[in-house]
């Protein structure tokens, strides 16, 4: 309000006025601001009340008001600092104002951008604040360079080969000379007995055969090759040369590790024996020595068994009768003609004859003659006589003639 005794009211816009004037109703108008009610926002590069002054800061900031002095103040962009904004950020700050502090690490080079704030690594690293060193096989400015080492480390920042014990060269590529071992072959080998040692350790290499500090012991058992480092392969109670590793087969057994068994026709020392053995007899794979078969006997199997014997071995006794045949294999008695029974020694039955008695006694003998187990034929009886004949479908009959006295 304004006038004699305020009885008018002031037209100000009030969010950019300061105050109005209780006499003239004059409106006060905030700084950037003018226009008679204050409406009005200052023209690019003016400042102050009612936009009567030029701006101070440097291009790029805006101006504002001090809220303590009331005066224009430069708002600097990203980047600057200064009363005017006229100045740079100094080494190791950015941003607004240049109020952050940029990041520190050995890995990082200078100070980092003034307005963004991202950091530049040294050769070497790589990350967003450069903390990590290149990974393996990479070295150089952003890690962009391939390490050449073969058997060693490569140095993230220069790419220097760093050889492992035992190699030397400039990309690790050579192993130690005779007699030189350790980081960079610098050490002289000490062994007595041999001129070799480990390129990495310096332990006396001792040849194949030979272990111990200064290579006077031979392989254990089971060991072999140089230093007796090697584990033997072999199988079945074979022997290991403690040299080549090599597997003599024991008796039975053969292959490249002892592990198979000699085949059939085979046997001795790595089978390499020819088997004798007849007659579908078994060889002994370790002796050769031959099993027969049921029903052969003999060093090699090739005898029958003799005609009272059978079985394996031909240790059984035959107790065929009657003349029959035994069979070498089984015993089986074969019986002949007129036998019949397992022994053979049973007759065979009325009207029946042959083998196995099979036939039947078709010839009709008369005057009470009987018909032959082993034939057929009729056999007379005292006083009578008659020809032999044997059944054929048109045999003619025949009677006994009577014997005189």
């Amino acid at each position: 309000m304004f006038g004699q005794q305020c009885r008018h009211r002031c037209d100000c816009d009030w969010d950019n006025t300061e105050s109005c004037d209780h006499v003239t109703g004059h409106c006060k108008c905030k700084n950037n601001f003018n226009g008679f009610s204050c409406e009005s926002v200052c023209k690019i590069g003016k400042t102050s009340s009612n936009c009567n002054s030029n701006c101070p800061c440097a291009r790029g900031a805006s101006c504002t008001k001090s809220f303590f002095t009331k005066r224009a103040k430069c708002r600097c962009p990203v980047g600057k600092k200064g009363e005017t904004c006229d100045k740079p950020c100094d080494n190791g700050r950015y941003g607004y104002g240049c109020k952050e502090r940029c990041p520190k690490h050995k890995g990082i080079v200078g100070s980092c951008d003034p307005e963004t704030g991202e950091v530049s690594c040294a050769p070497g690293f790589s990350g967003p604040i450069c903390v990590h060193p290149c990974p393996d096989g990479k070295f150089g400015e952003d890690c962009e360079n391939t390490c050449e080492c073969r058997n060693g480390e490569c140095h993230h920042v220069t790419g220097e080969c760093i050889c492992q014990p035992g190699w030397e060269g400039s990309d690790c590529s050579s192993q130690c000379p005779a007699g030189r071992f350790g980081l960079r072959c610098s050490q002289k080998c000490l062994c007595q007995s041999v001129t070799e040692c480990d390129p990495q350790t310096g332990r006396c290499l001792c040849p194949p055969g030979k272990t111990g500090p200064e290579c006077e012991s031979d392989c254990p058992k089971g060991r072999w090759g140089n230093d007796c480092a090697r584990e033997c392969e072999c199988s079945n109670g074979a022997e290991c040369d403690p040299q080549t590793g090599h597997c003599s087969c024991s008796h039975g057994y053969t292959g490249h590790k002892c592990d198979l068994v000699c085949p059939a026709d085979k046997f001795g020392a790595d089978c390499s024996q020819q088997c004798e053995c007849k007659n579908g007899a078994e060889c002994d794979s370790v002796s050769g020595n031959c099993s027969c078969a049921a029903g052969w006997s003999g060093a090699d199997c090739s005898e029958s068994c003799p005609s009272d014997t059978y079985g394996e071995g031909c240790i059984s006794r035959c107790l065929c009768e009657n003349g029959a045949e035994c069979d070498p294999v089984d015993g089986a008695c074969n019986c002949p003609a007129g036998w019949t029974g397992r022994f053979c020694n049973e007759l065979c039955s009325d009207n029946t004859w042959g083998v196995d008695c099979a036939n039947e006694c078709l010839l009709n003998c008369t005057n009470e003659a009987s018909c032959s187990n082993e034939d057929g034929s009729c056999l007379c009886k005292d006083g009578f006589e008659g020809e032999l004949i044997f059944y054929i479908e048109y045999c003619v009959q025949f009677v006994c003639a009577h014997l005189e006295t």
